[in-house]
């Protein structure tokens, strides 16, 4: 039997919010804007002021949108995720109550309610489950309290009903 009583926190909200939009189209279109622009307004700068006879501005251009692409947009868009799920958080005025999962044999409720596992991602410190009524369920690390043999039961329990669900 597992038995987990934890309040979940605005910062795990806030990671849970930030992978939500990671994996959204619009968020890679996004991001691909993001990525691109840069390097094109240097282009057409170059162009623009007519550089392009110069190697040493076309380097500068190339060096610039390098760095871009590989340091400053990722950042930029990593702060702009976070963010927009701390505005998500405040604009629903999230308030996060305790939360009670139990597991017993192949039984889990959450607050009382019996609920049947549809699916799962693991997460490096959260689990995010779904159930069949459309209702999802996190579950931080923190709230095994470091014990890890209850965390690998509750893992396995969600492989197999995940399983038996397709």
């Amino acid at each position: 039997m597992i038995d987990l009583h934890y309040t979940l926190t605005a910062d795990e909200a806030v990671s849970y919010y930030e992978m939500i939009g990671a994996s959204s189209r619009e968020t890679r279109m996004a991001r691909g804007f993001a990525a691109v622009w840069v390097p094109a307004f240097l282009v057409a700068l170059i162009i623009a002021l007519k550089l392009y006879d110069s190697v040493l501005w076309i380097l500068t251009a190339v060096f610039l949108s390098f760095f871009w692409i590989t340091f400053l947009a990722p950042r930029m868009y990593r702060d702009v995720t976070r963010t927009a799920a701390k505005r998500k958080i405040e604009k629903d005025k999230s308030r996060f109550s305790e939360i009670h999962v139990e597991l017993k044999g192949d039984d889990l409720t959450v607050n009382g309610e019996k609920k049947k596992v549809k699916t799962f991602v693991a997460y490096y410190n959260l689990i995010v489950i779904a159930f069949d009524d459309g209702s999802n369920l996190l579950v931080p690390e923190r709230a095994f309290n470091s014990n890890e043999q209850n965390m690998e039961e509750f893992l396995k329990y969600l492989v197999r009903s995940s399983d038996k669900a397709e």
